[in-house]
Formats: structure tokens, sequence, C-alpha cells
């Protein structure tokens, strides 16, 4: 998953920093079940409901910034 730190948790939103940006986990219930930064890997337990992904800002524009220079 990339996962390289954990931002915040509780039982209702999991903020992970990863190589490519933030994710944030939220449902309800939710528990890190493991967490391997050194292998890169969280494992998140409960339910569910969105995973929403934000790509860091120099992971933004990036055909753009390619064509535009």
């Amino acid at each position: 998953s990339g996962v390289s730190d954990v931002d915040s948790f509780d039982d209702t939103l999991v903020q992970l920093k990863t190589n490519r940006g933030l994710m944030t986990v939220q449902g309800e219930g939710l528990q890190l079940k493991k967490l391997n930064l050194e292998g890169s890997e969280v494992r998140v337990d409960g339910t569910i409901s969105a995973i929403v992904y934000e790509a860091s800002r120099q992971e933004s524009g990036g055909f753009l910034r390619r064509l535009l220079g």
C-alpha cells in the first residue's frame, strides 16, 4: 500500500501518508490491525464506508506539468 506514516486514527477515521499522497479511510469500528512501515503495509479492520486519496502537490498536474515544463 506504500504507507510511510499514520497521520491520525480513531474508530471512524484513519489518515495514512503514502509515497503518493494522503489516504483517508472512513467508516465505523475501524482498527489498525497491522502496521509495518518498513514494508509499507497497513491493515485496517472494521466497516469501511469510504477511501479518499489526495495526491501530493508534486504528483498533481503530471501531464500538464510535463507538457508545459
